[in-house]
């Protein structure tokens, strides 16, 4: 696709990394290079006030400190540390730890929480989609694991959910990322290494010791930077002005 690429008036990648990717890769002049992010429906993803009612039906106290994984179990993810990192932090009676969704870790996952008796995190199905806003919004903090060998110009979408909603993150990703860069910016939370449950235990008690009015201002960051790079209306602007260079009418 060298060949496709060198050719295009216009090449659109989700990511700067995408972008640096296809110059070095494809030696793609950067004047033919366009990054769009992806981007939500943020009037349906947005902060609410029904989370306490969800952490009630859920079984979670309202004093508890709620870190939360939301999105798909699968490998990349590597979202079984959530277990070993359950059981560094066991005495931890304030803390709880909740993971929804599905996919092939989950199985394993469940097995362990069983064996090893752990009373701190919370394996829960899928959420009605109607559901989703409210469910992140019972979070304290939201949770991003993935593995080492994640890509450069990978910007998984659960980050764009999770900031949607306006709550701090974890980030469990390599160095050298954009989400990496994003959240140290932007300073949306705490940025830590992939497949380390020593260190994002430690990273889940740093952030426990944050005010809670410092974590709410974290999550109005989190939102801003929603609604500047990830909603609708801004990908259409960037569309339109890409549209506008090109000479072309989006019309």
């Amino acid at each position: 696709d060298r060949w496709v690429c060198r050719r295009a008036d216009r090449n659109i990648v989700i990511s700067n990394g995408a972008a640096g990717l296809l110059a070095r890769s494809r030696n793609v002049p950067a004047e033919k290079v366009q990054v769009i992010s992806d981007w939500l429906d943020l009037s349906a993803i947005a902060p609410t006030g029904g989370g306490p009612a969800w952490r009630e039906e859920h079984g979670f106290a309202a004093e508890e400190l709620l870190f939360m994984f939301a999105g798909t179990m699968g490998y990349a993810s590597r979202v079984d540390l959530l277990v070993d990192a359950a059981e560094k932090l066991r005495a931890q009676e304030s803390l709880r730890l909740v993971c929804v969704g599905q996919g092939p870790l989950k199985p394993r996952m469940e097995e362990e929480v069983r064996r090893r008796g752990l009373k701190n995190l919370t394996l829960l199905p899928l959420q009605p989609r109607e559901r989703v806003a409210d469910m992140q919004s019972a979070a304290d903090v939201m949770l991003l694991t993935t593995s080492a060998q994640i890509g450069s110009t990978s910007v998984p979408s659960k980050l764009i959910t999770y900031l949607a909603v306006g709550r701090p993150v974890i980030c469990a990703v390599p160095d050298g990322t954009d989400v990496a860069a994003l959240v140290r910016d932007k300073e949306l939370g705490l940025v830590i290494p992939p497949e380390d449950p020593v260190a994002l235990a430690d990273a889940m008690l740093q952030m426990s010791a944050i005010e809670h009015a410092a974590r709410e201002a974290i999550g109005r960051r989190a939102r801003a930077v929603a609604v500047e790079r990830y909603s609708l209306e801004s990908a259409l602007a960037r569309f339109d002005r890409l549209f506008a260079d090109m000479g072309l009418s989006a019309a």
